[in-house]
C-alpha cells in the first residue's frame, strides 16, 4: 500500500511477485496476478509482462472476467496482439464465443508467417462463420480471401470450390466471378489457370448472361491451350450466334484437328465446307469436301464436289471423281448413271466424243433402256456426231 501511495511501481511489482511466491490459495494467486498485470500494463508500460501475468491468472480460472477483459483490450496493442490472440483463441473455442473467435482469427490471419498458415486460419474462420454462425456472407468473405491467397498454391482448386459454393449460397456469383477475374493472371499452374478462365467464361455465359465476358475469357483460355475441346466448342457456339464467320471458321478448323473419331471429323468438315461456301471461298470448300472423301466416299460430299467442280469448270477433277465412284463398286443402276455423267462431261465440256460414246455404251450395257443415256445419244446424233463403232 505504501509503494502504491508513493507511486513506486517497480517496488510494488517486486512485492507482488514476492507475495505470489508465498501465496498458497489459487484464488489469491489469481488476484495477485491480475493486480500485477494491471501494474505492469498501466504503470510500467510493460505490455508483454502484463500479458504474461493475465495469462497466468487465467490458468487458475479461464472465466476470470477482469483478466479476459484485459487481454481483449491487448488485441489492439501492436506489440502483443499476436500473443493475446494466441491466449484467447482456445478460450473462445472452449466457450463457443464464435464472434470473438472470428476477431482473433482475423488477427492471426493478418500476422501469419506465410501462405500455408494464413490459408489454414482462413479455412477455420470460414467454417466458424458458415457452420457455427450461419453467416454465409461472412463465410464467403473468408473464402474469397483464401482464394486470393491461394493463387500460387496447390490448394487453389479447393478454395475455388469453397468460394463458388458459398458465393452461390449467398447469391454472390457475380462477386465470385469478379474475384476469379482478379486472381486468374496470378495463377502459376498452367492447367489451373486454364480451368479458372474456363470457369469464368462458363459462369459469365450461364449465370450472368454476359456473352462478352464469356467470349473474352474463352479466347484467353485458347491462348493457353489451342486444342482444348471445352473452349473450342464454347467459342463455336458464341461465334455462330454472333454470325462471325471468320472466327467461327478458325475454331471449326481447330476442332477438326483434335476430333476424336472419323465420324466427328466428318461432321466438322461438313460445317467447315458449308461455311466456306457461304463465305464465297469455293476453293476452300472444295478442299474441305476432298478431305471428307479421304475419310470415306460420302454421297453428300460427292454431290457438293460435282456442283463445285462444275461451277469452277474443273472438268478433269470431275471426271476423276466419277471414275473414283465407278471404281468403288456401286450398283448397276448407279454405275449406269455415272457412266452417263462421264459421257456428258466428255461431250459437252471436253468435246471428247469418242470418250462420250464409250461411256454411253458402258451405261447401256448395264441398262439398255437407260433413259438419260438414250436421250444424250439421240442429241449427239442430231448434232451430227456418230459413234465410230456404231
Amino acid at each position: 500500500a505504501l509503494y502504491e501511495k508513493a507511486e513506486r511501481w517497480d517496488e510494488l511489482a517486486e512485492t507482488l511477485e514476492a507475495d505470489l511466491a508465498i501465496a498458497e490459495v489459487p484464488v489469491d494467486k489469481m488476484e495477485l496476478l491480475a493486480r500485477l498485470g494491471r501494474v505492469r500494463r498501466d504503470k510500467q508500460d510493460d505490455a508483454p509482462g502484463a500479458l504474461e501475468a493475465f495469462r497466468q491468472a487465467l490458468t487458475f480460472d479461464p472465466s476470470h472476467a477482469a483478466s479476459r477483459a484485459a487481454l481483449e483490450a491487448m488485441l489492439d496493442v501492436e506489440s502483443v496482439r499476436r500473443d493475446a490472440a494466441a491466449v484467447l483463441h482456445p478460450l473462445y473455442e472452449a466457450d463457443g464465443e464464435q464472434k470473438k473467435l472470428l476477431r482473433v482469427l482475423d488477427i492471426e490471419t493478418e500476422l501469419a508467417d506465410g501462405p500455408s498458415e494464413r490459408l489454414a486460419i482462413l479455412q477455420q474462420a470460414m467454417v466458424v462463420a458458415e457452420q457455427s454462425l450461419g453467416d454465409l456472407e461472412t463465410a464467403f468473405g473468408y473464402a474469397s480471401r483464401g482464394l486470393r491467397e491461394a493463387a500460387g498454391e496447390a490448394e487453389l482448386p479447393a478454395w475455388i470450390e469453397r468460394a463458388e459454393r458459398l458465393g452461390a449460397a449467398a447469391g454472390n456469383t457475380a462477386a465470385f466471378v469478379a474475384i476469379l477475374r482478379e486472381v486468374a493472371p496470378n495463377i502459376l499452374d498452367e492447367q489451373q489457370q486454364l480451368d479458372t478462365l474456363v470457369k469464368i467464361a462458363e459462369l459469365s455465359r450461364d449465370k450472368l448472361d454476359d456473352a462478352a465476358a464469356a467470349r473474352e475469357h474463352f479466347e484467353k483460355a485458347l491462348q493457353i491451350r489451342a486444342d482444348d475441346r471445352r473452349v473450342l466448342e464454347a467459342l463455336e457456339r458464341l461465334y455462330e450466334a454472333a454470325g462471325e464467320k471468320v472466327q467461327l471458321l478458325d475454331v471449326i478448323k481447330r476442332r477438326v484437328d483434335v476430333a476424336d473419331s472419323d465420324a466427328e471429323r466428318k461432321e466438322l468438315l461438313y460445317k467447315q465446307a458449308k461455311l466456306c461456301e457461304s463465305s464465297g471461298e469455293a476453293q476452300s470448300a472444295i478442299e474441305t469436301y476432298e478431305q471428307i472423301l479421304d475419310l470415306s466416299l460420302e454421297k453428300a460430299a460427292v454431290e457438293a464436289l460435282v456442283r463445285l467442280y462444275g461451277a469452277a469448270e474443273r472438268w478433269d477433277d470431275l471426271v476423276a471423281l466419277y471414275e473414283r465412284q465407278i471404281g468403288a463398286g456401286p450398283s448397276d443402276e448407279e454405275k449406269a448413271g455415272l457412266h452417263h455423267a462421264l459421257g456428258r462431261v466428255a461431250s459437252v465440256h471436253l468435246s471428247d466424243y469418242d470418250r462420250a460414246f464409250g461411256e454411253y455404251e458402258a451405261a447401256l450395257k448395264l441398262d439398255p433402256q437407260h433413259p438419260e443415256t438414250v436421250a444424250s445419244l439421240e442429241a449427239l446424233m442430231q448434232e451430227g456426231h456418230r459413234d465410230p463403232a456404231s
